[in-house]
């Protein structure tokens, strides 16, 4: 069995992050580590190489000081390592880097073809799905466990509420997440072995089946229109309760003195799972309606599944002017292939200016492998959307009605306006929970255009062979009006009992950091965070958390924010309104207390 691991070199942020003249990022000068998730899947793949004696090749693209992280691999286990490095290859957006790693996988042989699911430094999650429609491949994203059966692969694939056990044919496309396994430290050994082993270097000549046009800064569909440190809400008022009660005493005055509250349109893709509309979808067409307004045209909402029709005059009531239904039975459960063939149908007969898809795990499965068929550029992750102007590599004139994605980068701490100005649609996966829903407007009708571009079974669909729903019954904590966080600090999953009841008394919901997920305290479906959902409620506790970046990144936005934590100089505090330094066991049941004696 042939194994090819595509592994990147990424900025360590805690260095800092560094940007040359032209917006792109400067690699040459700051730290490097190997991507986590990337790490994950040379695991998994050495762990395949121990049970069946595979032949594993790591393949980066890259500066060339990005064999350093070729050597780490191979001290790990890897047994070859090939280095893409070019000058014509610099400056590449994800599509531009996905042809050129397809261009230098098409020389090797391979069974198996393993990315991490995203990189640090742009959280994307699109260079996998990318690589396997460049291959013609199927793709199984979102792994957290990975077996053989014969020819095939059995994969547990990751979803928001649930996991499908899916099965592919091989050669497949993975892409893996950090939480799959605990990568192996290198061996001295191996150390010993990599630093002489000879590492292989292709440049541009070297790549199969690629053109020039596609590769590069200049290849790249996506342009940088500015980068800029991330500007943070400003740091709040703090203090240091000498007694519980003190603590609970300036809360209660907070809480009871604040309000605690050719191609033309904006398409959205309209997620549905179980017959039921997301509320992303609500949220994207909310901002479409702001795009359109600004454009002069319509909205519609790009509507999948099957038996989905009834669905439509909730969409028209929060703003579709126009639903295309593509309703069939191979689209019952969520599948990469058959979705990306009824999305980009749907962009290749109706041409739409601007589609927008939600940063769930369906849509950062779907939406590389959509933009990578269509040929056109996607911004992952955004937390910004505007209509403005904007002055392509070789224009003597800024255009108008261009947009205009700003998205966070390396971990929350660059923020990026990105373009798409030569490839339509401009594309971008929105973050949930930063958008606003318009009001429905009851009664509401859009016009419905029905669609099916026909669905024939073809060498990249894979088999669900079971479909596992969370057990755990949770709320959803992006719809939260107040949300009572929890974090390490909490000290154990009983202590959760005195959040719980201090959202019952707030009326709220609890959530928690990832260190809690990590730990088994509390359900995924939980997580506030980079790597778990952005929420924006009118007040946010967060109490033992800590305030790493990535926290920070999904409740910033939130109206106020009350910290309570035992350091006084936690992060949490730079963004908190108002911050506790004390003990929270001791302060949560008091404030619970006070909470309910006052209503």
């Amino acid at each position: 069995m042939k194994i090819v691991v595509c592994i990147k070199q990424v900025p360590d942020t805690k260095g800092g992050v560094k940007f040359k003249p032209d917006g792109t990022l400067d690699r040459a000068a700051m730290l490097t580590i190997m991507n986590p998730d990337d790490k994950a899947g040379l695991e998994a793949a050495l762990r395949l190489k121990d049970q069946y004696g595979a032949e594993v090749t790591v393949v980066t693209m890259g500066l060339p000081k990005a064999e350093e992280v070729l050597r780490e691999a191979m001290a790990m286990g890897a047994d070859k390592g090939i280095l893409v490095t070019d000058r014509v290859l610099g400056g590449a957006d994800t599509w531009a880097t996905s042809t050129t790693l397809a261009g230098a996988i098409r020389n090797l042989e391979y069974d198996l073809i393993i990315t991490g699911r995203q990189a640090i430094d742009g959280d994307t999650a699109q260079v996998g799905p990318q690589i396997a429609e460049h291959l013609d491949l199927p793709l199984i994203s979102y792994a957290q466990d990975i077996k053989l059966d014969g020819d095939s692969i059995i994969v547990q694939r990751q979803y928001d509420d649930r996991y499908h056990v899916l099965k592919a044919q091989l050669p497949c496309v993975i892409t893996a997440l950090s939480e799959l396994n605990e990568p192996r430290y290198m061996t001295p050994g191996g150390i010993f072995d990599a630093y002489d082993a000879e590492i292989t270097t292709w440049g541009r000549a070297d790549l199969k089946d690629v053109e020039d046009c596609n590769l590069g800064l200049p290849g790249s569909p996506t342009q940088i229109a500015k980068a800029s440190d991330k500007v943070r809400k400003g740091k709040g008022v703090m203090m240091t309760a000498e007694t519980p009660e003190e603590g609970v005493e300036y809360i209660m005055d907070k809480l009871l003195t604040k309000h605690l509250q050719e191609y033309k349109g904006v398409f959205i893709y309209a997620q549905q799972v179980d017959n039921k509309i997301d509320a992303i979808a609500l949220e994207l067409l909310g901002k479409a309606n702001e795009l359109a307004a600004d454009l002069g045209t319509d909205v519609t909402a790009v509507l999948i599944g099957y038996d989905v029709k009834g669905l439509v005059d909730e969409l028209a009531e929060y703003g579709a002017d126009k639903v295309i239904v593509v309703d069939d039975p191979e689209l019952k459960e969520y599948r990469t292939e058959p979705y990306t063939h009824a999305l980009a149908s749907v962009i290749n007969e109706y041409k739409p200016d601007i589609l927008l898809v939600g940063a769930t795990a369906i849509g950062r499965d779907l939406g590389p492998r959509v933009s990578a068929r269509v040929a056109t550029g996607l911004t992952a992750d955004c937390t910004v959307l505007e209509i403005g102007e904007f002055k392509a590599r070789g224009d003597e004139e800024p255009r108008q009605g261009q947009l205009l994605m700003t998205r966070p980068a390396f971990g929350g701490n660059t923020i990026a306006t990105i373009a798409c100005p030569n490839h339509r649609p401009q594309m971008a996966t929105v973050r949930p929970g930063v958008m606003q829903k318009k009001a429905p407007v009851a009664g509401a009708k859009a016009e419905v255009i029905e669609f099916n571009p026909g669905f024939e079974k073809n060498n990249k669909y894979v088999e669900i062979m079971d479909v596992v729903k969370s057990l755990a019954e949770t709320v959803d904590i992006q719809a939260a009006k107040i949300l009572v966080s929890g974090g390490r600090g909490v000290g154990c999953p009983e202590n959760f009992a005195m959040l719980d009841d201090l959202a019952e008394a707030l009326g709220g919901t609890v959530s928690c950091s990832r260190a809690v997920v990590d730990n088994g305290w509390k359900p995924k479906d939980l997580q506030v965070g980079q790597t778990g959902k952005t929420v924006r409620p009118q007040v946010y506790f967060a109490i033992g958390i800590s305030g790493a970046i990535q926290h920070v990144a999904g409740m910033e936005e939130s109206d106020i924010i009350i910290a309570i934590n035992k350091d006084p100089d936690a992060p949490i505090f730079d963004v908190a309104d108002y911050g506790i330094v004390g003990d929270a066991l001791k302060i949560v049941p008091k404030l619970t207390e006070a909470i309910k004696a006052n209503k």
